[in-house]
């Protein structure tokens, strides 16, 4: 039996918050195309195996770790508000003691998740 591809029109948009498009194109290549691999999971309505869910203030949002050269690269995306995958947040970690996130990007995050929530809430009504 043949399995189907998804339909790449049906796929949610992907919209950038912030500076999170440029930051990504900052990235190295292969860290480039692991995340352009979760976001078409996301897009498909999927999740990516690397994606984690996160917690607290931050649920219904998903952080994807990737790891090159020495440093972890880090995406932040939401794609629980409609038909859109709104990226939020991206940033390198340079830490190498624990994974946990630092604070000024976890207010970042909720931040823009909350902008992208409004927007999402704004839409709606419309």
């Amino acid at each position: 039996m043949e399995s189907k591809r998804p339909n790449p029109e049906l796929w949610k948009p992907v919209e950038w918050i912030g500076g999170s498009r440029k930051i990504v194109r900052s990235f190295p290549k292969d860290v480039r195309r692991r995340i352009g691999q979760a976001l078409v999971y996301a897009q498909a309505g999927g999740k990516h195996l690397d994606a984690k869910r996160m917690k607290g203030n931050l649920r219904g949002a998903h952080e994807l770790s990737v790891s090159s050269t020495g440093d972890a690269f880090r995406v932040v995306y939401v794609a629980d508000f409609g038909n859109i995958v709104y990226v939020i947040h991206a940033f390198t970690k340079k830490s190498t003691v624990g994974s946990k996130t630092p604070k000024r990007h976890i207010e970042t995050i909720e931040r823009r998740m909350k902008f992208a929530r409004d927007r999402y809430e704004k839409a709606r009504e419309n």
